[in-house]
Formats: C-alpha cells, sequence, structure tokens
C-alpha cells in the first residue's frame, strides 16, 4: 500500500516563515543598534577629546593674558619709576628756572629805580607807573603759577602714595598724569620768559630812549 503524503496546513507553514523573518529581522536590528553604540562610543570619545584640548587651549590663553598683563603692568612700572624721576629732574631745573627769574625781576625793578634817579631824561610818570605794574602783574602771575602747582604736587603725591587704594590711577594713567604736568610746566615756563623779555625790552627803552 503506497502512502499518501498528507497535505500541511497552510496556517502552520505560514507561521513558522513568520517566525523566521522576525528572528531575522530582530538579528539585523540588534546588529544595527549594536553598531549605533558603537559609533556614539566613538563620538563620546571624540567628544572628550575635543572638550580636552579645548581646556588646554583655554587655560594656555589665560595664562598668555596673564603673563602679558604682567609683563605690561612691569613695563608701566618701570616708565611710571622712570618718569617720577624725570619729573624730579625737571622739578630741580624748574626751581632753578624760578630762581634765575626771581633774579632778573629784581634786577629789572633796580634798574627801574636807576632809570629814574640817572637819566638825564624825565619820562612821564604814567609810563614809570605802566612799568611798574607790568612788573607786579608778572610777580604775582607767577606766585599762582607756583601755588598751583605746589598743590598739583601734593594732590598727585598723594595718589601715588596709595597705589592700590579705592580709586587710585593705574600706572598708565599716572604716567599720563605726569607727561602732561611736565607739558604744562614746559609751556609756562615759555610763556613766563617771553613775559620777562618783553619787558626787559621795554625796560631798554627808558634806558636808552625810544
Amino acid at each position: 500500500q503506497v502512502p499518501v503524503d498528507r497535505p500541511v496546513p497552510v496556517g502552520t507553514e505560514s507561521g513558522a516563515l513568520s517566525s523566521t523573518w522576525n528572528q531575522e529581522e530582530c538579528s539585523r536590528l540588534q546588529q544595527k543598534l549594536a553598531e549605533a553604540q558603537e559609533k556614539m562610543t566613538a563620538l563620546r570619545q571624540k567628544l572628550a577629546a575635543r572638550e580636552g584640548a579645548l581646556s588646554s587651549l583655554q587655560a594656555a590663553h589665560s595664562e598668555t593674558l596673564e603673563r602679558l598683563s604682567s609683563a605690561q603692568l612691569e613695563l608701566q612700572s618701570s616708565q611710571l619709576a622712570e618718569l617720577t624721576k624725570q619729573m624730579g629732574r625737571k622739578e630741580v631745573e624748574w626751581q632753578q628756572h624760578q630762581q634765575q627769574l626771581r633774579q632778573q625781576m629784581a634786577q629789572l625793578q633796580q634798574q627801574l629805580m636807576d632809570a629814574r634817579a640817572l637819566q638825564p631824561w624825565t619820562p612821564k610818570a604814567h609810563e614809570f607807573s605802566q612799568l611798574e605794574g607790568k612788573i607786579r602783574d608778572l610777580e604775582a602771575a607767577e606766585a599762582v603759577r607756583e601755588a598751583r602747582w605746589r598743590m598739583l604736587e601734593g594732590t598727585t603725591a598723594g595718589s601715588h602714595l596709595h597705589p592700590h587704594g579705592t580709586g587710585a590711577p593705574q600706572p598708565h594713567e599716572r604716567i599720563m598724569e605726569l607727561e602732561t604736568q611736565l607739558k604744562l610746566r614746559s609751556q609756562e615756563l615759555f610763556v613766563y620768559r617771553e613775559e620777562l623779555e618783553c619787558l626787559s625790552n621795554y625796560m631798554s627803552m627808558f634806558r636808552f630812549g625810544q
């Protein structure tokens, strides 16, 4: 008797195929997930390396800025010290010039007295009065300038004694302040000399005639 093949139920074969496909698909997905996790791990490592490199660069940049700031501060402090010495030398020169100018003023006054007493001709009274007034004005202007400079020197010296105090000028501000003082002193001394020369020339008219 020949055996007869029994047909396999359709539902059973379809279920087996579906199960096999699901297993393969799950395996593929797991593999892709593993690959994705590996890529994420590699990306995290790269990110960590870049963050570390960035931190190193930032630290190096901060260190460079600190060195530059320190070097600039040392340079400004050195410039300030040198300018302060220069200011001291200029002050000595200023005092010498002031003394010379005072002597010249005294000579002018003496010459005026001599001109009144010894000249054979007698100038008008108001001309002598004008000359005396010019001398007094020059003396008064010199006294005002000297008092102003003394007050300014006291203020700047006080700020220099406390460089780290509240509101104290920074080195570069102090340098600019001293440079400005030097320029102003030179200008005032030049103007003072010009005024004195003009007065001396005016005085010569009384000595030698117009």
